[in-house]
């Protein structure tokens, strides 16, 4: 190791770095340090043993302190988030890499890190605002949305490509469902996701933007039930209530839109006690209007959000950064029987209308990609087939070009992002803002 500040004894436990200068070397020789960067301010960097370079230590920003401890780093982040920041207290694990920790070791608040890491429980739960996945750790995920029309040209066989060329790493699908039919036309390419390992969650759009009601909602309950019981037992097999649900905006009854989540969830809950399954907010961006009390015994649920450029009308990177985070600390306001409910970006794009292009559009695409590698990811909208209307460009709101299969500029940021963002585990906005239910005026094709 070359730095000339290097310590030939590990830190004593409990030492802490406020600023760049000093380095601290944990019971592994490993050397630990602060550093500056003109957009993120301050960061962590590492130089692993028997190396003598520094490397970014995972995806930190705004951090205060580190403090060295037995064989590892734990640092800690600004009191509200800022660009990558994750609040509170982070350990470092070389897995995740950065895990969340009650207080600073030195506190008592320190895990037991001289155990094993989990070998997990084989299945994918929720706890502490987290999904777990099947290994034992913290599931972020990295997806696409594609629509059922366009399901067998962006899966062609078992291989799951061309999907799998532009996405290597993907490991969550939301598919968006435009009919309760049964068998699905597109069951094929679903089961080829599944055995892949790749979290399918399958959307229920038929009514959007009503939430299901009445007649219509006995018909997402009744498909709802084929699908659990076709799937029981599943892991990587998720259903979803209604997309970006309305009910008095659109002359329903006020509370329809809770009464379909425990509608749906009872019925799902009836066939599969532990599948994940996924609740959307009034329009799938504010909990205004829901009934918290009906999610106090539900287990297993994650927040449906989603987010486009008219929450902020923004060019600006760092202002749809906050409002990515003050959207997700708005859903959390409700909790579950698990405490605070995860939320995945399930559905963000560049074009709000799915027509034109947002003058903010890379901001927000970029904001939901930092934001949802440090809560629990996103699902970028949409691959091939999402046609041009009203005069719109063609390829707005498209990830892929479908006359050529190539990406298009959003596809591909996009895809660095997934190809460099490393798997964290930081902490959800503690700000709360509530924001305005607004319409999506999106045409929908079957």
């Amino acid at each position: 190791m070359s730095d000339p500040t290097q310590q030939i004894m590990p830190s004593a436990d409990g030492t802490k770095v406020t600023g760049p200068g000093a380095v601290l070397m944990d019971n592994k020789n490993n050397l630990w340090r602060i550093n500056t960067d003109p957009v993120k301010h301050q960061i962590v960097e590492w130089q692993p043993y028997g190396k003598d370079t520094w490397e970014a230590a995972g995806y930190t920003a705004d951090v205060i302190q580190i403090e060295k401890w037995q064989d590892t780093c734990y640092q800690q982040g600004p009191p509200t988030p800022a660009y990558n920041s994750p609040t509170g207290w982070w350990m470092w694990d070389n897995i995740a890499p950065w895990v969340g920790v009650p207080d600073s070791p030195s506190a008592g608040g320190k895990p037991p890190i001289d155990q094993p890491p989990s070998e997990g429980t084989g299945m994918y739960y929720v706890s502490n605002g987290q999904i777990i996945g099947p290994t034992g750790q913290h599931f972020i995920a990295e997806g696409v949305c594609l629509q059922d029309n366009c399901m067998n040209i962006a899966i062609t066989g078992a291989d799951c490509r061309p999907l799998l060329d532009h996405y290597p790493t993907l490991n969550f699908v939301q598919i968006c469902n435009f009919s309760w039919t049964d068998p699905l036309p597109y069951q094929q390419q679903m089961d080829w996701l599944i055995a892949k390992g790749i979290v399918v969650m399958l959307g229920s759009y038929p009514t959007y933007p009503a939430v299901p009601y009445g007649d219509s909602l006995n018909q997402e309950v009744a498909w709802a039930q084929k699908i659990a019981t076709r799937y029981k037992g599943v892991q990587n097999l998720w259903q979803a209530t209604g997309n970006e649900p309305q009910d008095w905006y659109v002359g329903l009854p006020a509370g329809a839109i809770s009464q379909e989540h425990v509608a749906m969830y009872n019925a799902i809950r009836a066939i599969d006690p532990d599948k994940i399954i996924f609740i959307g907010c009034t329009g799938c961006v504010s909990p205004q209007g829901l009934v918290p009390e009906s999610y106090a015994g539900m287990h297993n649920v994650v927040w449906n959000t989603h987010y486009y450029n008219w929450l902020t009308n923004s060019t600006d990177y760092q202002t749809n950064v906050n409002a990515v985070w003050s959207v997700i600390a708005d859903q959390q306001s409700i909790h579950s029987a698990d405490g605070i409910i995860p939320c995945i970006i399930a559905e963000y794009g560049n074009a709000t209308d799915g027509a034109h292009v947002d003058p903010g559009g890379w901001a927000t695409v970029q904001a939901c990609l930092d934001v949802g590698a440090q809560s629990s990811g996103g699902a970028a909208f949409v691959y091939p087939y999402w046609p041009s209307w009203q005069g719109g460009q063609p390829l707005a709101d498209q990830l892929c070009d479908e006359a050529s299969m190539t990406l298009t500029e959003y596809g591909k940021q996009v895809q660095t992002s997934y190809a460099s963002t490393p798997q964290v585990a930081v902490a959800s906005a503690n700000a709360a803002k509530t924001w305005p239910v607004k319409l999506r005026e999106k045409a929908q094709t079957a």
